[in-house]
């Protein structure tokens, strides 16, 4: 497998290939996330991750329908950087996961979720502030002193397809992803138990732990 990009250009603009970065046994191929399959991507996002994530949960963003469609809004910018991936079954091409990552550039650090950006539900507003903390404690520009990274935003299998190592394909294509763009680091805010498990058995370190209600609580 090989990715194609001119060194010359910046990180966001490199062209990448193959369409199909993984291949499993099972039947289930991961491939790059194109405009035609981001409604399959936000079908995922909305009726299998919402409600499994914990700090939606906890944020009480799936109880606002307004917060929920503000939420897919910012997951559309977030795919239309095209650094995204979507696992397919072979024959039918349905949608079984989704993995929504960007790369971050320490010139223009503005991703949907920074704390610069205003949301106008009360969900994503504390969402925004949570991983804003996180943000603060873990600067990777600083402390890995590098100049962009690959960060995962979303990360979910469809319920029925659990279970089958979908998942931990999908977070391995995001790094295969992070190594074909020269980058040394990829990031994300793991917020359960079982993500917290597959992201460890792939590679990734914690770098900082707390429980949301802990946060809120000395938020006040």
């Amino acid at each position: 497998m090989e990715t194609v990009y001119d060194e010359e250009l910046p990180v966001l603009e490199r062209i990448k290939i193959p369409m199909v970065w993984e291949r499993m046994a099972n039947g289930v191929c991961v491939k790059d996330l194109q405009p035609d399959k981001y409604d399959e991507a936000l079908d995922i996002i909305r009726n299998h991750f919402l409600e499994n994530d914990p700090l939606c949960r906890a944020s009480g963003l799936i109880k606002s329908e307004e917060a929920i469609q503000e939420y897919m809004k910012v997951s559309l910018l977030w795919m239309q950087n095209t650094q995204s991936f979507l696992a397919v079954e072979d024959g039918t091409e349905q949608a079984v996961g989704v993995l929504v990552g960007s790369v971050n550039e320490l010139d223009g650090y503005t991703n949907a979720m920074n704390r610069t950006r205003v949301y106008d539900s009360q969900p994503l507003q504390r969402m925004q502030k949570f991983l804003a903390h996180f943000q603060k404690q873990v600067n990777l520009f600083d402390l890995i002193n590098v100049e962009a990274f690959y960060e995962v935003h979303i990360w979910c299998v469809v319920r029925d397809f659990r279970g089958k190592g979908i998942g931990k394909a999908l977070l391995r294509t995001g790094l295969e992803q992070t190594s074909q763009f020269r980058l040394s680091v990829a990031m994300g805010v793991f917020t359960g138990a079982h993500s917290q498990k597959i992201a460890r058995k792939v590679g990734f370190q914690s770098q900082y732990e707390m429980l949301y209600w802990e946060w809120k609580e000395g938020e006040k």
